[in-house]
């Protein structure tokens, strides 16, 4: 009896190989994913965004599981950006699509269009010209996950100096490689990498004669789910005639931290939020803990600190008074060993 039960469990081991040869087993594993409420900037929203040293040809590997080490990179200058309504600029008029805009200079806004489909460019000012764009340019499209493509075509038309311009484009967008990107000492996971390659031409006319510019430009970007705008870009610009530029970028603040995907903490709420005067943060812990909050403004610099120090378990309230601070967007940092975590709050 114990033979006939050896020979069964041969028999069924030799079938179970058969068919693992004959039908292998994929093991998948979960890629990340970003969809519109993830990756589309807020209105209120301010970031700090830095050029970099990077330079073309660093731009690593497209695949799965990837890891880019960029933790060379140095910071040239930084520039601040805020999100605003298109109404606040005064030129809304020329851009009926766009319902948001952001600061590219002295009396210039980039327009941009963001819904559940992506992120989308519909033209900008440049010392108050309005350019818009008839057919706006999809920069990024919503969900999107690794080997997602997507194309688009982008036309615009503009009078500037008694010029009449007219501009086509085509953007090729291929979401190449997902994995760990790693940026001063940090390293952020479940980054996806967009490749965008486009192409366009701008056609001038004037009374003193006609001519045509064309351009084409890649560009890899990295990003992650919530932080609304991408950790790093690396662009080459082909200008035909004028030569070929490189610029790289990345997000400094809010602080991109791989550690802000846990938390110091069991619970922590901030209210009223927007507020006119008085904030309350509450914190519930269930374990002892070292606990710093701060308030830090738009540019990044702490206005306030509020608590640092050791916690037993408990709840624990904390009022903020934003009345000698003024109206405008501010966020409270709690930090705790390696763990930071940061929360907006508005004051009208």
């Amino acid at each position: 009896m114990p033979s006939n039960m050896n020979k069964t469990k041969n028999i069924t081991y030799k079938l179970q190989t058969i068919l693992l040869l004959l039908f292998p087993v994929s093991l998948t594993f979960a890629q990340p994913v970003i969809t519109a409420i993830e990756g589309n900037p807020q209105l209120g929203e301010t970031i700090v965004v830095a050029n970099s040293n990077l330079e073309w040809g660093i731009e690593g590997p497209a695949g799965e599981n990837v890891t880019w080490d960029f933790s060379e990179i140095s910071l040239l200058n930084d520039n601040q950006i805020m999100f605003v309504s298109p109404t606040s600029t005064g030129l809304a008029t020329y851009f009926p699509d766009a319902n948001l805009a952001y600061p590219i200079g002295s009396n210039s806004w980039r327009m941009m269009r963001v819904d559940s489909s992506g992120y989308y460019d519909t033209g900008l000012t440049s010392n108050l010209v309005p350019k818009p764009y008839f057919n706006s340019q999809q920069l990024f499209f919503w969900p999107a996950t690794y080997g997602d493509v997507n194309t688009d075509t982008y036309a615009g038309s503009w009078v500037e100096n008694n010029a009449y311009f007219d501009v086509e484009g085509f953007v090729y967008s291929e979401v190449d490689a997902y994995g760990d990107l790693i940026l001063q000492n940090d390293t952020i996971k479940n980054v996806l990498r967009f490749k965008i390659d486009e192409e366009s031409i701008t056609e001038f006319q004037a009374n003193t004669g006609s001519s045509s510019l064309f351009q084409e430009v890649d560009t890899y970007i990295w990003f992650k789910a919530g932080f609304h705008h991408p950790l790093l870009t690396l662009t080459r610009r082909i200008v035909g005639g004028q030569g070929t530029y490189i610029n790289s970028s990345f997000l400094t603040y809010p602080v991109v931290s791989s550690t802000t995907e846990s938390h110091s903490y069991e619970s922590l709420e901030v209210f009223p939020n927007p507020t006119t005067s008085f904030t309350t943060i509450s914190i519930v812990l269930e374990e002892v803990k070292r606990i710093k909050i701060s308030v830090i403004n738009i540019l990044g610099q702490e206005i306030m600190s509020i608590l640092d120090q050791e916690l037993t378990p408990g709840e624990y309230d904390y009022t903020i008074d934003f009345t000698p601070f003024g109206s405008g967007l501010y966020f409270v940092k709690s930090e705790s060993g390696d763990n930071i975590n940061t929360q907006r709050i508005i004051v009208r």
